[in-house]
């Protein structure tokens, strides 16, 4: 029996009120949660506002309100990657928030997107012209000559050009010109603009930095610091200039206020857990890695900490299981392809390892450490070309990336194509005209082609962009020396000691002409004073090697040396110099002493193992403790080709050629500019029976312009080599 109908209308009725009272229910519910996160955001209790809003979003995952509060929070507590997701949402829900907008634009680039970055910067600009901050980001985008002049356009077109943004991104305008001096005076124009501006402080802080003026630079740090709210970029920059400037401690005093005073500001905690690895203080950076998982679970920078925490720890197997779940649990990020690819080379997995970094790359163009590492696995591997075109690229895109250009040369170098890297720089110069260390890179590369001309009017450019440049002089100096004009070279390195009389380099640069005039004792003086300016000062030891040795038939000079070593009882290079002078001049024994004494205060010194190696098996007629001793130097340091040829040459003198050639191949490869590396090869190929190879190789040894003590040989086994094919 079908119900009357007056009974469905009735029944109709109800479902429609029961539904309608349940719909403002769900409204004046979602209401009121609205009201109690809104009050907790006001109070600061961001923990609780956050759960809140995310009570909102799940019947209302469009809510204005709750994303914009949510990304808020989360960039509050230093976590873009999780902002990003809200701020995504934003930007199609009220794309008119342009403020917020910007923050996904800023995450974008450090993803290494800046093409889409640059497009967002753009389309801010294009709607909201006194946005002055989309400025900078577009500036900070520029990867292309096309990048720039549609950037300076855009600066053009704006009329207060001298708003603190404006000034901030004509600056950095100016630093990929090349133009230093005029950049510095734009971001003293931003400070001066607004003494109060934390982004002005920042950028000349930074400039300052890059100059390498740390000590100014942290003054600038500070007082952004004290503008800026306690969970700020701004306070933890601070805190790593404190690190430059004032050493680890200050460093972590600091940052670990500033987690006391915002214990859920994750980059401090993330700081402090770097920190504890880079010093080796493991249980410290455990116990940071804990503190940021306590305030986030899900931090993704955290797994990847751990990840490397493990890794610093000799962790190997454990930190790549943890990266490799990392890829599974966000696949396509490629965020920690990088670390895996050192992961694989720390598990001598080099075929991994470029597959990862060729990963992180692809991701992030704009990620230099991994790109160099990549090229430069490359290059030891044989292939030069991937590496001369990745960094041809890169320098291409940002001519001021300064590190890109050695790669570059090496890998030209290796496939014989050097005047490549410097058409590349030529061009590298037309973008940015006032660059000194452009000029500097290129006068380089003259040399090496052996058009000293051209290489001393580039150095000679140098010192007019940027007067007494340490690294000019002296190529300037090596100039003067080869074309036998010694005094030009001495007036040229003491007028850098007058300009700069801390230089160690200056010194050292006097030291090397007296050594030149053979003024030995001059020449150790000078030596002697860089040596006190800076212990790391390169090619000291060696000069002062150079001094002893001619001098090695005065009896005082065995003293001198002995009490060089006994001031520096812990200094390897001088381990290495006092040693070097005593196999020279028929002790090896002592300078085995020398070895061995420093090596019982530090077993694993990998330069002195390679050194008494050698001395064990050309010197005191002991192949398998020299053989021990080298291989114990390979493991320490398995990618040193230096290491490689040493043992190479050592299974060479002991008849096993096989392991020797490939040894002796790697070798060359890493050091292809050595001669006497190509004259070991050689040796190893003819034994072999390759002669094809045994040539090329004795070829390139018997070629070099420098000499060693094998020339005369590497000659003589060409020449019949040659004879044999005719």
């Amino acid at each position: 029996m079908k119900p009357p109908a007056l009974v469905l209308v009735r029944l109709f009725l109800l479902i429609l009120t029961a539904l309608l009272l349940w719909g403002c229910s769900a409204e004046s519910k979602r209401a009121r949660t609205l009201e109690r996160a809104a009050e907790f955001y006001k109070s600061g209790d961001r923990e609780r506002a956050r759960i809140e809003y995310l009570n909102v979003l799940q019947s209302d995952p469009d809510n204005l309100a709750a994303n914009e509060r949510l990304a808020l929070i989360w960039l509050d507590r230093g976590s873009p990657t999780r902002a990003a997701g809200y701020l995504t949402k934003l930007k199609g829900v009220a794309p008119g928030i342009f403020e917020l907008r910007l923050k996904l634009a800023q995450i974008v680039l450090s993803l290494g997107n800046a093409t889409e970055a640059r497009n967002e910067a753009n389309l801010i600009l294009a709607r909201s012209a006194t946005f002055e901050e989309a400025l900078v980001l577009l500036t900070e985008c520029i990867r292309s000559p096309g990048d720039f002049k549609e950037a300076e356009q855009v600066l053009q077109r704006m009329t207060d050009k001298n708003s603190v943004h404006h000034l901030i991104a004509s600056a950095n305008m100016m630093i990929l010109r090349g133009d230093g001096p005029a950049a510095k005076a734009l971001l003293q124009r931003a400070v001066a603009r607004d003494p109060k501006s934390v982004d002005a402080r920042l950028a000349y802080a930074t400039w300052l930095t890059v100059q390498g003026n740390p000590t100014e630079a942290a003054v600038e740090f500070k007082q952004a610091a004290e503008l800026a709210p306690v969970n700020s970029m701004a306070r933890l920059k601070y805190g790593l200039s404190l690190a430059q400037t004032g050493g680890i401690e200050p460093a972590i005093a600091y940052l670990t206020a500033m987690t006391q005073q915002a214990p859920d500001y994750l980059p401090a905690l993330r700081t402090l857990a770097q920190l504890a690895i880079s010093t080796k203080k493991f249980d410290e950076a455990q116990k940071r890695v804990q503190d940021i998982f306590a305030q986030e679970p899900l931090d993704l920078e955290g797994r990847l900490l751990r990840a490397r925490l493990r890794l610093a720890q000799g962790q190997t197997k454990e930190a790549i299981e943890e990266l490799e779940r990392f890829g599974h649990d966000f696949p396509g990020s490629g965020v920690e392809k990088h670390q895996l690819g050192l992961a694989y080379l720390q598990a001598n997995d080099q075929p991994s390892a470029i597959k990862a970094l060729e990963v992180a790359v692809g991701r992030n163009p704009d990620n230099l450490e991994a790109a160099l590492l990549l090229a430069q696995l490359n290059l030891r591997n044989g292939a030069p070309q991937p590496a001369a075109s990745a960094m041809a690229e890169m320098v291409s895109r940002r001519p001021n990336l300064m590190q890109a250009y050695p790669v570059l040369i090496d890998a030209t170098r290796a496939l014989g194509r050097i005047e490549q890297a410097a058409a590349v720089i030529g061009q590298s110069i037309k973008m940015s005209p006032k660059n000194a260390q452009l000029y500097l890179l290129f006068g380089a590369v003259m040399g090496q082609m052996q058009k000293p001309a051209e290489a001393r009017l580039s150095f000679e450019q140098v010192l007019e962009l940027a007067p007494y440049d340490p690294s000019a002089v002296a190529e300037l100096v090596a100039l003067d020396l080869k074309e036998n004009k010694p005094a030009d070279a001495l007036k040229r390195a003491q007028a850098l000691a007058i300009q700069a009389p801390n230089s160690a380099l200056a010194h050292f640069l006097e030291a090397r002409v007296h050594a030149r005039q053979q003024a030995w004792n001059k020449a150790e003086t000078a030596a002697l004073k860089a040596l006190e300016l800076d212990g790391r000062q390169p090619g000291v030891y060696g000069l002062l090697a150079e001094s002893y040795a001619a001098r090695k038939s005065d009896p005082a000079i065995r003293s001198r040396i002995e009490s060089l070593l006994s001031k520096r009882p812990d200094d390897e290079l001088a381990a290495i110099a006092g040693g070097q002078f005593f196999a020279e001049t028929n002790d090896p024994a002592k300078a085995r002493d020398v070895y061995t004494k420093l090596l019982a205060a530090k077993p694993n010194a990998s330069a002195i193992l390679n050194n008494l190696a050698s001395l064990y098996d050309e010197k005191l007629n002991q192949s398998d403790l020299a053989l021990d001793v080298a291989r114990k130097a390979r493991q320490l340091e398995p990618g040193s080709p230096v290491i490689a040829d040493t043992l190479g040459w050592i299974l060479y003198r002991r008849k096993e050629y096989p392991e020797a050639a490939t040894l002796l191949i790697e070798s060359a490869k890493g050091m292809p500019n050595h001669p006497e590396v190509h004259y070991h090869l050689g040796m190893v190929q003819k034994a072999l029976g390759k002669n094809d190879e045994a040539v090329a190789a004795f070829r390139a040894a018997a070629n070099h312009a420098a000499e060693f003590s094998g020339k005369e040989d590497a000659k003589r086994q060409l020449a019949l080599l040659e004879q044999g094919r005719r």
